[in-house]
């Protein structure tokens, strides 16, 4: 795996895309407009026991061990060694037990992380 730099204002973003995608599961945002950055986001549900750590963890794992659903583009994206700086975001919904892919489990909170690479 290439070595990737935080870069601050690329984490203030992904801090900010992965808020967004609570909202809406979109690589649009929400002013109509595309990411500025290459982005991975993910979505799932963790027990509501696991920190943001361990469920960070979770999908970044997703995206790089179980991708084939998206053609592996997540994996590609995260392993490039075109990328040089990296910031990543992390958000829970609301409340345990809200929607999340049509599913409502009390004891499972939805997640969403955002990955923004830059190769500068």
């Amino acid at each position: 795996m290439p070595k990737l730099t935080v870069k601050p204002s690329l984490q203030a973003y992904a801090e900010t895309r992965a808020q967004e995608v609570v909202n809406k599961f979109s690589h649009i945002r929400p002013n109509g407009k595309r990411t500025a950055y290459e982005e991975n986001i993910g979505l799932n549900s963790v027990q509501v026991s696991n920190t943001p750590k361990e469920a960070a963890k979770v999908l970044l794992d997703e995206f790089i061990y179980h991708d084939q659903a998206s053609n592996w583009a997540h994996r590609k994206s995260l392993l490039s060694k075109a990328n040089k700086t990296i910031g990543v975001g992390f958000a829970f919904e609301a409340k345990p037990g809200m929607a999340t892919q049509g599913n409502k489990y009390p004891d499972y909170l939805g997640d969403r992380i955002a990955v923004d690479l830059q190769t500068h």
